[in-house]
This record gives C-alpha cells, sequence and structure tokens, in this order.
C-alpha cells in the first residue's frame, strides 16, 4: 500500500467540518433544552393553579394521580447517559401534557 503525504490529506477540513458539527450537536441539545423546560414550566403552572382552587373537578384528582404515578413510575439513569433515558423522559413529558391538555 502506497503512503500519502499528510500535506495532501484533507485534514484542515475534517477538523472545520468537526467543530461545525459540535456546534450543531450543542445547539440542537440547547434547543431540546429550552423546550423541555417550558413543557415542564407549563405543566408546573397548570397544577399550582388547581392547587390554589377552591374546588376541584373529581377528573382533575384522578389525573393528577395519574401524573404521579407516570412521575414515580419512570426507571432511568441518567449516569448511564444514553439516548434512550432521555427518549422516556419526553415520553413521561408527552404524557404529562396529554393529562392535562383540558384544564
Amino acid at each position: 500500500m502506497k503512503s500519502i503525504a499528510p500535506d495532501s490529506l484533507p485534514t484542515q477540513a475534517a477538523l472545520t467540518e468537526l467543530e461545525a458539527f459540535r456546534s450543531t450537536f450543542r445547539e440542537a441539545l440547547e434547543e431540546n433544552t429550552r423546550r423541555m423546560e417550558e413543557q415542564l414550566d407549563a405543566l408546573r403552572s397548570k397544577v399550582e393553579a388547581l392547587a390554589s382552587a377552591k374546588k376541584i373537578p373529581g377528573d382533575r384528582g384522578r389525573d393528577l394521580r395519574d401524573m404521579l404515578t407516570l412521575l414515580r413510575g419512570h426507571k432511568v439513569n441518567p449516569a448511564k447517559g444514553r439516548w434512550k433515558t432521555l427518549r422516556k423522559l419526553v415520553s413521561v413529558a408527552d404524557d404529562l401534557d396529554m393529562l392535562t391538555e383540558r384544564w
């Protein structure tokens, strides 16, 4: 196999593209984090409003119990840093949104 001179390889271009990819990855993570934080803030506001209400409809009480089940029932290990963990957390947040959609 023939050797190639390092000068003739596009190493600088590859390094530049890797940095651009890293930047895009970080932007995507930050945007997803921002959206999840907004979703959780909205859920919190709904639950706080429910807590300060004079009367709570029975269906909302059931929804609240279902929320607790979802929140307590998710089993993830964040220390492992798996994408599967993030998908599970997003799924729980989406399920919580569906429960409080008609509040």
